[in-house]
């Protein structure tokens, strides 16, 4: 895993396990617990605005051409223009004041030197890890504004991670695996066959999403709402709507298969976790640095789960899911190389695929075309440098979420948005209960796809 100065999983499932035997009386757990409440109340009033860093910064072509545009313009036409690269920028920090930045960062050395004071370690290792995370996606955003891209770039590494050597092997290694399923697997089923054949649109999607909220009892709690602006479906906090929600692009296609993966994905993880953490008094804040990936992890794993309980035995699991190419291309732009080089690069693994998977030439050559364009898309919504956008987050966060699905410790994350090396300190101080109530909601969430497609058989 690309996670410098942590430890191994195996080290974080024995130090969990360490923490459910704690002996920390009930009386001292409601203490820290408030406290921990506290402060995360004031850490996200601190934070809120400034948590969504890739919305603020958007890749552009030159002269009036879209980013797509201009990928088909120096693939085609600029032969010559190997290295180059797109521009950047970023429109939502036009409305954002300097100062107000500033005043934000010398209110997180306040938090945290109030929390340095605090006798429990495991409050105090919860506290300064939020607020470093917190401080540093603030000054990615302080220096963008100042135009300092380098330093924001520093600073990204600490609120994100960085791509190093292992996390680059673990995706050459998934793409071998992936070459060696396709190798072996065998031609697809009846179910499988007709369910990539059917198709839903938004409308549908908006639908089935919203038939699934209420199997949970969720649909007061989260909307779904199609948006003519949207390019993916995303789970958010809306506070025109005062509620969650999750926005369906107007746009969006899905086949069967798809649709049930989406419900799995966005409703059996996402609006469980953000609904659950609300409902604990702690919303809106993430804990520490690997909160989200191990969400989206989750989430992913929730999506072959499901489809391995439609299909049965029919479904062969590649392993993980998560598609390596991002992580690939990521490195090559790290390098230094231009849009014409990552994409030929690409092309080639995924014409490689293409051809293993059973298509002839010409096929592979036109989807490997259309999917490549994709990655590169993909990629270049991050940030600057390129290499930080959702992609990256599914492909460690699944290799996470399977060991701990593995080792049956998932639960704990499914309450609320936390880093998975923060939580020994969570059980230690009480944050985690043990209702029922959560553990039952838990489960619904999980199988709600699995209940919708016995229920509403979408082969009649």
């Amino acid at each position: 895993m690309s996670m410098k100065n942590k430890k191994d999983i195996s080290v974080l499932i024995s130090e969990i396990e360490d923490a459910e035997r704690s002996t920390c009386n009930s009386k001292k757990k409601l203490e820290l617990k408030t406290k921990l409440r506290n402060y995360s109340i004031k850490i996200y009033e601190i934070a809120k605005g400034c948590e969504d860093i890739p919305s603020f910064i958007e890749p552009q072509g030159a002269k009036g051409r879209t980013f797509d545009e201009e990928i088909d313009f120096y693939l085609i036409d600029q032969k010559n223009e190997v290295n180059y690269q797109p521009e950047f920028v970023y429109p939502k920090l036009h409305t954002i004041d300097l100062k107000e930045l500033k005043r934000k960062i010398i209110e997180l050395q306040y938090i945290e030197q109030k929390a340095a004071e605090e006798k429990s370690r495991n409050l105090k290792n919860i506290i300064l890890n939020t607020v470093d995370v917190v401080r540093a996606k603030i000054n990615i955003l302080i220096e963008l504004k100042n135009g300092n891209t380098k330093e924001a770039f520093e600073y990204a590494k600490i609120a994100y991670g960085d791509i190093d050597d292992s996390l680059v092997k673990m995706a050459e290694n998934n793409y071998n695996d992936r070459i060696n399923f396709f190798k072996n697997k065998k031609r697809k089923s009846r179910i499988e066959s007709i369910l990539d054949k059917k198709e839903f649109f938004a409308e549908d999607i908006k639908y089935f999403f919203d038939m699934a909220l209420d199997e949970i009892d969720l649909a007061k709690k989260v909307k779904v709402l199609i948006s003519k602006n949207a390019k993916n479906i995303n789970f958010c906090y809306d506070s025109s709507h005062d509620s969650h929600v999750i926005i369906v692009p107007n746009s969006r296609r899905v086949n069967g298969i798809k649709l049930f993966e989406l419900i799995a994905h966005e409703i059996g993880i996402h609006a469980l976790v953000n609904v659950s953490s609300e409902e604990s008094g702690f919303s809106n804040l993430n804990f520490g640095r690997y909160s989200e990936a191990l969400q989206e992890g989750f989430a992913v794993r929730n999506e072959i789960e499901i489809k391995k309980k439609m299909l049965g035995g029919l479904y062969k699991d590649v392993g993980i899911k998560s598609k390596p190419y991002a992580i690939l291309a990521m490195q090559k732009i790290k390098e230094g190389n231009g849009i014409r080089e990552v994409y030929n690069y690409i092309f080639d693994l995924r014409k490689k695929e293409y051809l293993t998977e059973g298509y002839n030439k010409l096929e592979s050559e036109e989807k490997s075309s259309k999917t490549t364009k994709d990655v590169l898309r993909r990629v270049y919504r991050g940030f600057y440098p390129y290499y930080f956008p959702k992609d990256k987050i599914y492909f460690e966060g699944e290799f996470l979420a399977k060991r701990m699905k593995k080792e049956k410790k998932g639960t704990y994350f499914l309450q609320s948005r936390v880093d998975p090396y923060l939580l020994p300190s969570m059980i230690k101080i009480g944050f985690y209960s043990d209702s029922i109530d959560v553990i039952e909601n838990i489960n619904n969430a999980r199988k709600v796809a699995l209940i919708m497609w016995k229920e509403y058989n979408l082969l009649k």
